[in-house]
Formats: structure tokens, C-alpha cells, sequence
């Protein structure tokens, strides 16, 4: 992408301050929003993130440090999201017997993921900027119908943020 060689760890930095002082009032801007269609602006969210990506590596240098940070910041608050969303509706699914599989099912998905991220995105890097965050983007937003069409089907992702008791009607 040409960018410089401190964007790496800048990027690494910005992620992690902003994880760590973004949850509470990003929690706070979620409270009283329903859990699908939170999960449905996280996706886009992070699709945008990843089109930022993408530009970096056909705009000019100055232009593609913005871009790289922009990205850096969207992907935080879609994870921010993501990650104050799921393992509630992951619990609301579960018996109190099976809480516990439930969780552990959700991390292994995580984990897995984590595990194959990286031979995923390397394959993809060496075939280029559009051949990795094109498709990226794009299952992003193959994402915000699956969330739809689940949200049919689970009431626990029709509940409203910090309000676990309210659910929508089940027409959403």
C-alpha cells in the first residue's frame, strides 16, 4: 500500500485506545437500540472500513495516511459494537444448563476465525489491495441480511441494548 513504515503501529495504538476508552460511551450511544439492527450498522460500519482499506492503495500518500486511520477508527467502534452486542445474545439463547455451552461455542467460532484470519488474508494480500478488501467489504454487507433474517427467528436478538426485557413484536 506504500504507506509509511510507522502506520503499522500507529494503527495498533489507535485500535487499542480507542477499545479501551470506547465501550462505555459507545454502550451508551446503543442503549435503547435494537440488538439486530445494531449488528446490521456494525457490518456496515466495518464494510466501510474496509473500502477505506482499499482506497489507501490508489490515492496519494498524504490522502492514504487519512484513509488508513479512518479505517482504523471505523473497525474499532464496528467491533465495539459487535463485541457489546453478541454475548448478550448469545446468553439470552442459552438455558441456565446450557449457558455456559453456548459460550464456549461462541469463543471457538471467534477463535477459529482467529486461527484462519491470518493464512486467509495473506493469500488474499499477495493477489492485491482489490482482491482482498473488495470481497472483504462485500461479505460485510452479505452480513446485514443474515442478521435480518436471524433476527426473525431469535427473540433475543429483537431485544433493545441495556434493556434486555423489551423485545420488539415478532414482525420486528
Amino acid at each position: 500500500m506504500h504507506l509509511p513504515p510507522w502506520i503499522p503501529g500507529t494503527v495498533l495504538a489507535v485500535n487499542a485506545v480507542l477499545g479501551a476508552v470506547g465501550a462505555t460511551p459507545v454502550g451508551a450511544a446503543l442503549t435503547g437500540h435494537r440488538r439486530w439492527s445494531s449488528l446490521m450498522a456494525s457490518q456496515a460500519i466495518v464494510g466501510g472500513a474496509f473500502v477505506a482499506v482499499l482506497c489507501c492503495a490508489y490515492v496519494p500518500s498524504a490522502l492514504s495516511i487519512c484513509c488508513a486511520l479512518a479505517a482504523v477508527v471505523l473497525v474499532t467502534v464496528g467491533e465495539l459494537i459487535q463485541s457489546l452486542i453478541v454475548s448478550p445474545i448469545v446468553n439470552d439463547c442459552a438455558t441456565a444448563a446450557s449457558r455456559g455451552r453456548y459460550n464456549s461455542l461462541s469463543q471457538m467460532a471467534f477463535s477459529i476465525g482467529d486461527v484462519v484470519t491470518p493464512a486467509l488474508m495473506t493469500t488474499l494480500l499477495a493477489r492485491g489491495p482489490a482482491a482482498t478488501w473488495i470481497p472483504m467489504a462485500a461479505l460485510a454487507l452479505v452480513d446485514m441480511p443474515g442478521i435480518a433474517l436471524l433476527a426473525g427467528h431469535l427473540p433475543a436478538m429483537r431485544r433493545r441494548i441495556n434493556h434486555p426485557s423489551l423485545t420488539e413484536p415478532d414482525g420486528l
